[in-house]
């Protein structure tokens, strides 16, 4: 084929020819400013679109923030802190090291459980460690676990931790030990003194079932710690479970705990003496001492309403067919446990005693009344909404009860507010009587703390 041939103006039906720049004919201005303006005109909107639901979004977000800041930034209680760090068994050098003391901790402590069941099993923990001849080693109360120092729960901000001693004080958080050195530290000092080479993680797949009684239980953990040789021991489970406070397994070394320093030198914290100093003018007949923890309210009766997510709570208790608490099973407490074999009336049993209606405890505390002609007023310790509470004050005002108050009356600073449980639980211990409910961890420490104290153990009662 001559070279001529490659060039020929011929094509085939599959090929294309290249079109000479000189025969395209441009569009007119018109049509090609029409095109843009279409296209810049299709651009904007989309650009407002995505820019609107950006600015509702950024709205939104600001407003959530907003509501979330008017319940106010919590405090830091950075002054505690200090105290802490400051108790005299924190040497902070290394005669930390040196000073032959042997450290217990549990490395993953409880996080985001109530307050009441997190100071009972603190205090088990320190009771172990005291008969054990070891240091312990206290946690915060750490409600989220992470290094922001808030979270947000139920739409406002908490603290995402609180040091022990801002609720408690005595042996478990630092305090004095008598006739002993082993007094607590904190975890931020055992962190120093005791780096992750050092510590030896305790193995507790041996450790007694649920099944087990308390004696069998804290036995076995004193034997475990007591033939460790090394300084600085962990458990990374807590030693007792749940179900241990929620049954009669406690009961049978009750006596021997309750005579320990670990709960005679027990108390709660100056910040929760603080609170209830300040809110004084709620109560007309007061104690000689405020501080005096064996000082008690004289006509004063105490009860312990909880409801919000006792209202699912208790019919789980029903189906469970759970008991009342371990120390709410003490034999020398006048209330027993007794339900019914009818199921109907059994599950009437559980809900007088454990979400009863403002009827229920009116009749109750005028039971209580006739047996203790004393009692003139009502202190309601409570979760309750301020509504339920307000028809129950004033069932209670036409019962014949000179007055009546509740966690909704007391008088709080920003500090004193994250320790408002330690503020009801001292007003149920000072009570005249105190009326708890059988299925709280919280009634089961004011009673265990007032029949520590010597109080005389026919004032506790149950709904």
């Amino acid at each position: 084929m001559p070279l001529s041939a490659l060039f020929s103006p011929v094509r085939s039906r599959d090929e294309y020819e290249l079109i000479s720049p000189h025969n395209i004919t441009p569009l007119s201005p018109l049509r090609s400013g029409s095109k843009t303006f279409v296209e810049k005109l299709r651009y904007t909107v989309r650009l407002l679109r995505h820019k609107r639901t950006l600015y509702i979004l950024c709205g939104l977000l600001g407003t959530y923030c907003v509501y979330i800041l008017s319940s106010g930034i919590p405090p830091s209680f950075s002054d505690i802190r200090d105290y802490e760090r400051q108790l005299p068994q924190h040497t902070w050098d290394s005669r930390g090291k040196e000073d032959g003391r042997k450290y217990f901790r549990v490395s993953d402590p409880n996080r985001g459980r109530g307050f009441n069941n997190v100071i009972i099993e603190g205090l088990m923990m320190s009771y172990i460690s005291y008969v054990s001849n070891r240091t312990f080693v206290f946690n915060d109360y750490i409600w989220a676990n992470h290094p922001l120092p808030y979270t947000i729960y139920e739409n406002a901000l908490r603290p995402s931790r609180i040091p022990l001693n801002a609720f408690i004080s005595g042996p478990t958080a630092g305090g004095p030990i008598p006739n002993s050195t082993y007094r607590a530290v904190s975890s931020d000092y055992y962190d120093t003194i005791c780096p992750p080479g050092d510590r030896y993680q305790l193995d507790t797949k041996d450790a007694p079932g649920v099944n087990s009684d308390g004696i069998t239980l804290v036995k076995w953990w004193r034997d475990q710690l007591e033939s460790t040789p090394d300084r600085c021991v962990e458990a990374r489970k807590p030693v007792l479970d749940l179900f241990f406070f929620g049954a009669d397994r406690l009961l049978p070394f009750w006596d021997g705990f309750r005579q320990s320093p670990i709960i005679q030198e027990y108390s709660w914290s100056f910040l929760v003496y603080s609170a209830f100093a300040r809110n004084f003018y709620l109560f007309d007949t007061m104690p000689k001492s405020s501080i005096d923890t064996k000082a008690i309210i004289d006509g004063l009766v105490a009860i312990h309403i909880r409801r919000g997510d006792y209202e699912q709570h208790c019919y789980t208790l029903f189906n469970e067919r759970a008991p009342y608490m371990g120390v709410n099973s003490l034999p020398e407490l006048l209330d027993r446990f007794d339900p019914p074999q009818d199921k109907d009336e059994l599950l009437k049993y559980y809900l007088a005693r454990c979400l009863p209606t403002t009827k229920d405890v009116a009749q109750r505390l005028r039971s209580l009344r006739r047996d203790n002609p004393g009692l003139k007023k009502v202190y309601v310790l409570t979760n309750a909404g301020k509504l339920w509470i307000s028809q129950l004050t004033d069932v209670l005002i036409d019962d014949g009860w000179s007055d009546v108050k509740s966690t909704y009356d007391l008088h709080l600073d920003a500090q004193q507010y994250w320790v408002s449980h330690g503020v009801d639980s001292l007003i149920g211990e000072k009570a005249e009587v105190f009326v708890g409910n059988g299925f709280s961890s919280l009634s089961a420490n004011i009673i265990m703390f007032r029949l520590a104290r010597g109080i005389d153990a026919i004032t506790n009662r149950f709904l």
